[in-house]
């Protein structure tokens, strides 16, 4: 006889409730600090976070500013904090109830995006000898590979051909960097590799985010989109490294 008490159902009896659907009223010290978190995220200045893409895909920087800090042109740890300030972006904008600054959300979630996907879409290389588009495992062939160094100078050389990068690989660093950690090279900034994949997480989540809890649905859309175009490249990646 099966004992059915001390049996954990199947059935589901609770579930997460979506940040959007939830308020939080009244003058006290939780919509306090819910308001001072979302001005200084509002006062973030949205360029900064698009430098090192611009850097990485040959498009002007003009008038951008640089980004400094785990996230500066000179450590190889960027792009981890951009996909932090995506999703702080969503999960402010999910949270406000300050018109004036759900507006500035919306604007600098939009401008993330579209930009991020005009990176993107310099991978999209048309190759007519493979009859395809230029993917993951058309970087550099496996000779190259092991020759491949993760110097400033050789960080500078590959951060020029993005034209090479694959079929949607989106980064603030460029590809030879995932390539070099799925060869099992050193980590320090000065001669290799930080934590490019680390950084690509980030990056998944914060468009993941934004595609959860923006309510521009052709924004929403092209935040997954650009996801899932990531996911193709890394995707093939792994798979080919494993075999």
């Amino acid at each position: 006889m099966v004992d059915t008490k001390n049996t954990i159902s199947p059935k589901l009896i609770a579930h997460t409730i979506p940040l959007n659907n939830v308020k939080i009223n009244g003058n006290n010290r939780l919509t306090s600090n819910r308001d001072l978190a979302i001005k200084e995220i509002i006062s973030w200045d949205v360029s900064q976070q698009l430098y090192n893409y611009r850097d990485t895909y040959g498009l002007s920087t003009e008038g951008y500013t640089r980004s400094d800090g785990w996230d500066s042109p000179e450590t190889k740890l960027k792009g981890h904090g951009s996909g932090h300030y995506m999703s702080a972006l969503a999960l402010a904008y999910a949270a406000a109830t300050n018109p004036s600054h759900k507006e500035i959300l919306r604007r600098n979630i939009t401008r993330m995006v579209n930009e991020l996907r005009e990176c993107q879409e310099r991978t999209f290389v048309w190759s007519e000898e493979l009859g395809r588009y230029l993917e993951a495992r058309d970087f550099a062939p496996e000779e190259e590979l092991k020759k491949m160094k993760g110097t400033w100078e050789a960080f500078d050389e590959h951060k020029t051909k993005w034209a090479t990068y694959g079929y949607g690989y989106l980064n603030a660093i460029p590809p030879h960097h995932p390539a070099l950690i799925e060869m099992y090279r050193a980590y320090n900034n000065s001669d290799w590799v930080w934590a490019p994949y680390y950084s690509i997480h980030k990056q998944l989540a914060g468009l993941i985010d934004i595609a959860t809890y923006m309510d521009d649905k052709s924004i929403a859309d092209k935040a997954l989109l650009i996801a899932k175009d990531m996911g193709l490249w890394y995707g093939i990646e792994c798979t080919t490294a494993l075999m």
